[in-house]
């Protein structure tokens, strides 16, 4: 088949996605620094402008050649996957797929969504595949960029002892709530720095558990948190060790914000 100059640059451009389509993730690692309610909006929106020229060489390559649509949205879809399951030595790249994932999940699924392009929804569809098929121990949830912004706006996003909470069937005025509730507001807020460490809980809580519900790993991670820290926790209270539960609080919200890569 003949091109002319403009379709002979696309397959030009088409071809150099493809060499560096992973650096949709790759090179946007600051990106879960500004997951929070004054910030997400408007990295989401530059987030977008970077990775668009890869995601409309796409597009033109499948105007291109409509016969082999699905072929080039797989072909993608697969190198994407590949280049950030497999280091240069074709070694698994174990320490940075959560990571990895986590962006997936709030940022790159949602922005290839809101692109509206034509191959959006197939080529997410084929993300998700692979990458269930590559990395079946970090499975994430496909969801939308109105969903993460609408959450953020209306204040639906909840804290961690409430979702643990919510999780094993408990109604919000449960003797469990009601007990942290009665930590938080009389021995925490007493401490030095109490109210600012309550208010830094309140920013960078919601944006964990966010991301525990996109990627669905409630079944692992709650149960986790229950028995390694809020269960002990309750004990301290009703013993009366407060200090002691407050450092066992403050060990689980600094691993989970490691973890989850949320910063204040």
């Amino acid at each position: 088949m003949d091109y002319n100059e403009k379709e002979k640059k696309w397959i030009e451009e088409y071809q150099d996605s493809l060499e560096h389509v992973g650096e949709m993730i790759t090179a946007h690692m600051d990106l879960m620094k500004y997951f929070k309610a004054k910030t997400y909006e408007d990295a989401f929106g530059r987030y977008l402008e970077a990775c668009r020229p890869i995601l409309e060489s796409l597009e033109h390559r499948v105007v291109l050649d409509a016969k082999h649509r699905d072929d080039y949205i797989e072909e993608m879809a697969k190198q994407f996957v590949y280049q950030l399951s497999v280091d240069s030595k074709g070694k698994r790249k174990k320490g940075k797929l959560e990571q990895y994932k986590i962006i997936l999940a709030l940022y790159t699924v949602p922005m290839i969504q809101e692109l509206r392009l034509d191959i959006s929804e197939d080529f997410v569809k084929k993300v998700h595949e692979f990458w269930g098929d590559s990395n079946p121990e970090f499975p994430f949830q496909i969801g939308t960029y109105s969903e993460l912004k609408e959450g953020f706006r209306k204040k639906q996003f909840c804290y961690i002892t409430t979702a643990v909470c919510e999780y094993q069937n408990k109604d919000d005025d449960c003797y469990e709530l009601t007990m942290f509730r009665r930590f938080r507001d009389t021995y925490l807020r007493e401490q030095e720095n109490g109210e600012a460490l309550i208010e830094e809980y309140y920013e960078f809580a919601p944006q964990i558990i966010k991301q525990i519900e996109f990627i669905r790993n409630e079944d692992e991670v709650y149960p986790l948190i229950w028995s390694n820290y809020l269960q002990p926790c309750l004990r301290l209270i009703e013993t009366g060790d407060y200090e002691a539960c407050f450092m066992l609080y403050k060990g689980m919200v600094n691993t989970l914000k490691e973890r989850y890569c949320v910063c204040c």
